[in-house]
C-alpha cells in the first residue's frame, strides 16, 4: 500500500495576532529560507530509509514523500508474524514529528515511527446477535489491521 506524506508547521511569534507567521511545508519551493530536511528514524533514533532515502530535502519532497506501509513497519522494526503476531491482532503505528531549526535557518523534522498496542489505536466494535436457539447475545470485535496517528 503506496502512501505519500506531507507535513509541515506554522507558527504565529505574535502571540495569536497574526502579525508574524512562520510557515514550512516540505513541498515549499525552496528559494530564499532554505527549505526543510525530513529524516525519519525509529523509536531508539536508528535511521530508517524510507522512499529509498535517509534523508528528504525539500526539492526531494516537492511532489510529498512516498513510502509504504511495508516501509514504515520495517522503519518501527515490527514484523507481522513474530512475536505478538501482529498480523492477526493489529497494530498502530504513530508518526512523532520533532521540528528543530539550526543556527542557519534550515529547518530538520525527525519523524519517529513507532509501534503502538492496536487496542490502543481502534475501537470494540459491539453488536447483537441472535443465536440459533433465538436467545439475543452481545457479541464483541475488534477489527484487525493498521491505524496510524500523527504527533507533533
Amino acid at each position: 500500500q503506496q502512501i505519500t506524506l506531507f507535513h509541515g508547521f506554522e507558527v504565529d511569534f505574535s502571540g495569536g495576532k497574526g502579525a508574524s507567521i512562520q510557515r514550512r511545508a516540505i513541498a515549499h519551493n525552496v528559494g530564499e529560507d532554505g527549505g526543510m530536511q525530513t529524516i525519519f528514524e525509529r523509536d531508539d533514533g536508528l535511521r530508517c530509509h524510507i522512499g529509498g532515502k535517509e534523508l528528504w530535502s525539500s526539492t526531494d519532497a516537492q511532489h510529498g514523500i512516498s513510502t509504504t506501509v511495508k516501509e514504515l513497519l520495517g522503519c518501527a522494526d515490527v514484523h507481522l508474524d513474530a512475536p505478538h503476531h501482529h498480523r492477526t491482532t493489529g497494530l498502530g503505528l504513530n508518526l512523532r514529528l520533532d521540528y528543530r531549526q539550526k543556527l542557519a535557518g534550515d529547518i530538520i523534522c525527525r519523524i519517529k515511527v513507532v509501534p503502538l498496542p492496536f487496542h490502543a489505536q481502534a475501537p470494540q466494535m459491539v453488536d447483537l446477535v441472535k443465536l440459533p436457539n433465538s436467545v439475543v447475545a452481545r457479541r464483541a470485535r475488534r477489527a484487525h489491521r493498521i491505524a496510524m496517528t500523527t504527533s507533533v
